[in-house]
């Protein structure tokens, strides 16, 4: 497997990569001998360096569709780490994430099971003569009902499994 990204690449998307091209393989039952990967990622916008897990689940989608000669549906996102066994893993940022989708104009949002439902943290201040006390509130949010309460209009539906996220694509 080629991996080429700008900018930068960091290990764990590397690791996460190679997982997802070995899942997709075995889920569209192709010879690992026959086919060589090239994945290339490209930001639309300057950032430090492209890193981290949470792309696995959406990279082993990618991979399997085209694998399988399917289209892929873009109106939906997934985020969400890929194990050995196809299962999809917890991810953090998941508000940011559902956000950036629906501006995307993504019409479905998939999230790794248990992981609708999220703790952000509000920031609460409190003036006591010249000093401000800023604290962070720990709040539990449905990710759907925040959406829409921030006007938009896109579904949240967590997966398990990579099988059960094919589904939607």
């Amino acid at each position: 497997m080629f991996i080429a990204t700008s900018p930068k690449i960091g290990i764990e998307l590397q690791s996460s990569a190679e997982t997802a091209f070995k899942i997709s393989r075995q889920i569209s039952n192709v010879n690992a001998g026959e086919f060589d990967c090239m994945l290339t990622v490209v930001a639309n916008r300057s950032i430090e360096v492209v890193d981290g897990p949470s792309a696995g689940a959406a990279i082993t989608i990618l991979l399997s569709l085209m694998l399988q000669g399917e289209e892929l549906r873009r109106d939906v996102i997934i985020t969400g780490t890929i194990q050995s066994d196809a299962t999809i893993g917890k991810v953090g940022g998941i508000i940011e994430k559902a956000v950036a989708a629906a501006k995307n104009g993504a019409s479905l949002f998939l999230v790794p099971r248990g992981q609708s439902i999220v703790t952000i943290y509000v920031e609460e201040e409190t003036r006591i003569g010249p000093f401000r006390i800023i604290r962070c509130k720990p709040e539990t949010v449905n990710v759907q009902e925040y959406l829409e309460k921030q006007g938009y209009s896109i579904q949240i539906i967590e997966v398990s499994n990579i099988f059960e996220a094919l589904e939607y694509f």
